[in-house]
């Protein structure tokens, strides 16, 4: 939902971004979750063909930033490739994974990470 979310929010601030999206705790070419893609469909936005991929030292490598949404994936991504820490960004809060949750708790989630990531997207303005 991360990723769908910072391309649209990107876009509709005429901001060119490549985003990439992928995981520390993933299943390998498993789509997103149902009541993902329901809920993001509410927005308009398509997240059906996205999967789940392991986070790969050369994404690690290509990336400008590395957004992470729970502090502990920013402390496991700094231990395991500090040459890339100062990359490395947490939206702020730990973010709750709504995985096998309601829709309600998967709105709140994409809810959440839309307020956050429109405000990591204007940090990056001059």
């Amino acid at each position: 939902m991360a990723a769908g979310l910072l391309k649209a929010i990107a876009t509709s601030k005429q901001i060119e971004i490549d985003v990439r999206s992928a995981g520390l705790a993933h299943h390998p070419g498993r789509g997103p979750a149902r009541s993902a893609i329901a809920v993001m469909s509410e927005l308009g936005l398509d997240i059906s063909g996205d999967y789940s991929k392991p986070l790969a030292s050369e994404d690690v490598i290509w990336a400008d930033v590395i957004i992470t949404v729970q502090r502990n994936h920013a402390a496991h991504l700094a231990e395991e490739f500090p040459q890339i820490s100062s990359k490395i960004k947490c939206l702020g809060s730990d973010i709750p994974d709504p995985y096998n949750g309601s829709l309600t708790q998967y709105r709140e989630t994409r809810d959440l990470l839309r307020v956050l990531l429109s405000k990591f997207i204007e940090s990056l303005r001059p």
